[in-house]
């Protein structure tokens, strides 16, 4: 089987759908598919394997249109964007299955967000390449849930994102220290604001909290500005690679007070390194309170302040740690994950028919 594997760019700052994509293109190698990842010429992009076969153009994807036209299948990731569309409409010109992963862009938050500018790209184009597509990939139920009632009757799978865990180092026995991380691109959906709010509430002596990711300068700005007079904020910046998972082994807790998160691929790389995670309702991660290795709470402000107090006072961290860690090994090695995205190639391919 042959196929474009597509996204609108791979820079560092996009967060996790840009190494999700990746990591699925060599995984589907590894398992023998003929993959060509196809994406935009960006700068400061995530690292790609030797063994994924990468494409890249300047302006659209039509630049690459023989690899469209040669391909079975089209697997187009996110939505409205420009490379989106023309990625879809190779599909629909050249007749070829197209497989959509969402990332979350179909969520009512997401929704409405810009919403103006969303309806009018709906009525124009969206909505027909959707229900051109011969199926949606999500990464979680709640996701699916949604799509259903915005697609009803389309075809879907579940396919959560993966962790490679050895680069998530796990030592049960190591001092971690006394400071709570947010890592993940800094934008309102984040709920940063809401964190600043009530770590200013706790002002909790002797820890600290790190906010690391990037974003557009005037909100980063926003959040400086809210945070002043609070020396235990610090402003990271983005980090990658060693130094990301370094922050995760060395952190006591990890917090993403999200109010709408299709994944959360940095909840996954936390649980790995053995960090007990608070996340909302906002997130599809309900499990984290069943394996009693963090708190799933509402997206409020009220709610964040009481987890938050909760977890800078557990008794039982231990536990929690080991938790964590035991939940990310189970369910979410990436070679399964490939196995179930190429079963739904397969299973769109053979609906098509010839």
């Amino acid at each position: 089987m042959k196929v474009a594997l597509t996204i609108t760019g791979l820079a560092r700052k996009s967060g996790g759908p840009s190494r999700a994509v990746v990591q699925l293109a060599e995984s589907l190698t590894r398992r023998g598919q003929r993959v060509t990842l196809v994406t935009k010429a960006t700068s400061d992009i995530v690292e790609i394997p030797d063994a994924v076969d990468v494409l890249f153009y300047r302006y659209t994807p039509d630049e690459c249109r023989e690899c469209f036209r040669s391909s079975d299948v089209i697997h187009d990731n996110g939505l409205w964007e420009l490379g989106n569309f023309r990625a879809a409409r190779l599909a629909m010109k050249y007749r070829k299955s197209l497989v959509i992963s969402p990332h979350g862009m179909l969520e009512p938050w997401a929704l409405s967000y810009h919403r103006y500018r969303k309806r009018v790209a709906w009525l124009l184009y969206q909505k027909s390449l959707l229900q051109y597509a011969s199926g949606i990939l999500v990464t979680a139920e709640s996701e699916r849930s949604g799509v259903e009632k915005i697609l009803p009757g389309k075809r879907s799978a579940l396919a959560p994102n993966g962790i490679e865990l050895g680069d998530y180092p796990f030592d049960p026995s190591a001092q971690r220290k006394k400071q709570v991380l947010f890592l993940s691109r800094l934008h309102p959906i984040k709920g940063v604001e809401m964190l600043i709010k009530s770590w200013a509430e706790l002002s909790p002596p002797g820890w600290k909290l790190l906010i690391v990711g990037e974003g557009e300068a005037s909100y980063v700005r926003s959040l400086k500005e809210q945070a002043r007079g609070l020396p235990s904020v610090r402003f990271c910046g983005p980090v990658y690679g060693p130094q990301k998972a370094q922050l995760y082994a060395e952190s006591r807790f990890f917090v993403l007070p999200t109010f709408s998160e299709n994944f959360g691929i940095v909840v996954l790389e936390a649980l790995a390194s053995g960090c007990p995670v608070i996340t909302t309702t906002g997130a599809p991660w309900e499990v984290l309170a069943s394996r009693e290795c963090g708190w799933w709470i509402d997206p409020t402000q009220s709610a964040l302040t009481a987890a938050l107090r909760a977890a800078i006072g557990s008794q039982n961290y231990a536990r929690l740690s080991i938790n964590a860690r035991q939940l990310a090994e189970v369910g979410y090695s990436w070679d399964g994950i490939a196995a179930t995205v190429e079963g739904f190639y397969q299973e769109v391919l053979q609906r098509r028919g010839p």
